[in-house]
């Protein structure tokens, strides 16, 4: 059902009730059983979400046009109220005309006694909205607010990435400087990175959208090397930022909580596209340099990657020297400074002289034509690779990006230059060296970790990358290399899905298997690869952890809140590529997603029902997990620090910021306790 239908019922069922000489008298709840009754139990999220998108097409429509909210709204607020539990008609379709007619009831004789004007002050998405299409009307632009439901602003989409692309040009390299400088006030100690992105609020009276910082920062980057030339470079940078806040927020790219709780399998994909679409205008990719440095030294210290030389005979050595300087140059500058990049510092770093060293930064460590080249509007995070590389030129000088964003950057460069021509490198060479890294890195904290090989009944050998007992629980940790593609962080449905059956759905399903041998025997024994070591860990009252771990992050899709509904979507559903050609890309996310399915449901974990399903199952990347490690020193430790934001569900939706919101809930609670 589309708005003008709704509408149109309404229009009808107004004059209807209104023209009835005695009207029924019913209490509010009976009158709201009835309407409850009017949906089925398999369509009522749906027209939970369709009712919510309702509120705010009559919202959005009555500020911005001056169109008349009522009797429309208070219709559709009977609905909500009813739809706040699940259906129970036992019709085949919900009845749409029934509900109307029972809402437009309950509207007339329980009329809302708060005004029109303070209900939408405090609904986010109709403020949101609202700004943006007058700001982006008050611009000239055409903007309209189709019958259907929705915001057409497509035929000026060209329009506004001109306009945007001209505003950047135009403020040069200071557009750059200008969206850190806004993003150091957000700035973590905690976790060593800028805590951009959602605003963590359920309710914001008067809402604005976002300001899209981190699209901002990477379009400065695409003009990194430009002087700026306009006339009034703060308003120059004023309007940009408007116009691009403006029009990114008409995506509606903001995901809540609730609107993940009550998903359906079939919104899946869209809630993937739309978080691949948010992380690339909200988010950069960040890490703690101490994080970075700890984890490329160890890596490219090992044999497999300490022997390695390139063409031009430069070696890891001297590769890791160089990446080493730079990380140097993070620790000890302003978390917003961009800084200039000294050769002759890389030089000594690496025992190189000038040139050599120059070239070497320009081959593995610079982006050559400047960062994010293509980068305009709409939004595709396919154009952002400013995470690729941490270094830009501009007036003749090496300048290298600010701490958290050039720590990741100088990883992904090193690893790159290492990777060389082995299509391989992920599994047959970074694979193990990661799965080594994790196991030392947890040892290095006083965690007792075991891996090895187990049997399972009339089956072959499996292997358990980690394991973890304490006095509560076991975590069962399978480590991943696989990330999203450059194609799956795109619009390709099919590529996206793919990347995600390696990255998060296989692991998962191992531990899930782990976990299914451990309820069904009571004890699992595993064997180390050499034979020499033979540990039977049995399960008792304790409860059972699964932890996939990745190399790098997934962003939004690292989120416990999606995870938890991305595997119940995959246990009930098959997915259907819209080209059937493709359909056998699918083929290996279908069949770990039948191995999950079939392990958690002997694992005694398959309950659907549940408004969190699958709770006792994270999605971390390495990263995250070095932020656990700094305040873990035995295995109890470990699953605390694992456990703090467990129960911790915001609107965030940001590990980081959760944990630290953790950390401080922790400290309150620490000095509120009255003396022994």
């Amino acid at each position: 059902m589309d708005f003008s239908t709704f509408k149109a019922l309404v229009d009808l069922n107004q004059g209807q009730v209104q023209g009835q000489g005695q009207i029924p008298q019913h209490t509010s709840d009976e009158l709201l059983s009835l309407i409850l009754a009017c949906f089925t139990a398999r369509q009522s999220d749906q027209a939970r979400l369709m009712v919510r998108d309702f509120i705010v097409d009559v919202g959005l429509r009555h500020l911005c046009d001056q169109a008349p909210a009522e009797p429309y709204l208070g219709v559709a607020e009977a609905l909500q109220a009813a739809l706040r539990e699940r259906g129970c008609s036992q019709q085949e379709d919900s009845d749409w005309e029934r509900a109307i007619q029972l809402a437009s009831l309950y509207a007339l004789l329980y009329p809302s006694p708060v005004p029109v004007s303070q209900k939408l002050e405090m609904n986010t998405r109709v403020n949101v909205l609202a700004t943006s299409v007058l700001g982006l009307r008050g611009r000239g632009y055409t903007v309209t607010l189709p019958d259907t439901g929705g915001v057409d602003a497509d035929s000026e989409i060209a329009r506004i990435a001109a306009d945007i692309d001209k505003l950047s040009a135009s403020l040069g390299s200071a557009l750059a400087d200008s969206a850190v400088g806004a993003m150091v006030r957000s700035y973590s100690e905690v976790a060593g990175r800028f805590a951009i992105g959602r605003p963590g609020q359920t309710v914001q009276l008067g809402a604005k959208p976002d300001v899209t910082l981190a699209y901002l920062y990477q379009l400065g980057l695409r003009y990194f090397d430009k002087e700026p030339s306009a006339l009034n470079p703060q308003m120059a940078l004023r309007q940009l930022q408007d116009l691009l806040t403006w029009a990114s927020a008409l995506h509606d790219l903001t995901l809540g909580t609730l609107e993940l709780i009550h998903a359906r399998p079939n919104d899946i994909i869209g809630i993937i596209q739309k978080s691949v679409m948010y992380d690339a205008v909200f988010l950069v990719t960040q890490v703690k340099p101490a994080h970075a440095r700890e984890y490329l030294l160890w890596l490219m210290s090992q044999d497999e990657l300490a022997r390695l030389k390139d063409a031009q005979g430069r070696t890891a050595a001297q590769v890791l020297a160089v990446a080493l300087m730079l990380l140097s140059q993070c620790e000890r500058v302003a978390p917003d400074a961009f800084t200039p990049i000294d050769v002759l510092e890389a030089a000594y770093a690496c025992g190189l002289d000038r040139d050599e060293a120059a070239r070497l930064l320009q081959d593995i460590f610079m982006h050559a034509k400047g960062a994010n080249q293509e980068l305009s509007y709409p939004p595709k995070d396919t154009h952002v690779d400013a995470a690729f590389r941490p270094l830009l030129g501009a007036g003749g000088r090496l300048w290298m990006q600010p701490p958290p964003m050039a720590a990741r950057a100088i990883v992904n460069a090193a690893l790159k230059w290492c990777e060389g021509k082995n299509k391989n490198f992920d599994d047959k060479v970074l694979g193990p060296l990661f799965e080594s890294f994790v196991r030392e890195k947890l040892k290095e904290h006083g965690v007792n970790v075991i891996h090895g090989d187990y049997n399972e009944a009339g089956s072959q050998s499996s292997e358990c990358d980690a394991l973890v007992e304490t006095n509560d629980a076991i975590m069962i940790l399978e480590l991943k290399t696989k990330m999203l593609t450059r194609r799956g962080r795109g619009a390709d449905g099919v590529v996206t899905l793919a990347d995600l059956s390696q990255a998060i759905v296989r692991p998962q399903a191992q531990a899930m298997e782990r976990h299914a041998v451990l309820q069904e025997r009571g004890s699992m024994t595993l064997r180390s690869k050499d034979g020499k070591s033979v540990t039977k860990v049995q399960l008792g009252p304790r409860e059972v952890l699964r932890v996939s771990i990745t190399r790098g992050d997934l962003g939004s899709l690292h989120d416990r809140a999606f995870l938890q509904h991305f595997l119940r979507a995959g246990c009930v559903s098959t997915f259907q590529a819209t080209d059937p050609k493709r359909q056998a890309d699918l083929d290996d996310f279908h069949k770990y997603f039948k191995k999950f399915d079939a392990a958690a449901l002997r694992a005694g974990e398959r309950d659907l029902s549940k408004v969190f399903p699958f709770e006792r199952s994270w999605s971390l990347s390495v990263f995250q997990l070095l932020l656990l490690l700094e305040r873990t020193t035995d295995s109890e430790s470990f699953s605390r620090e694992l456990q703090r934001n467990r129960r911790v569900f915001t609107p965030m939706r940001d590990f980081y910021t959760e944990y630290e919101f953790a950390l401080q809930l922790s400290q309150y609670r620490a000095n509120a306790a009255p003396a022994p």
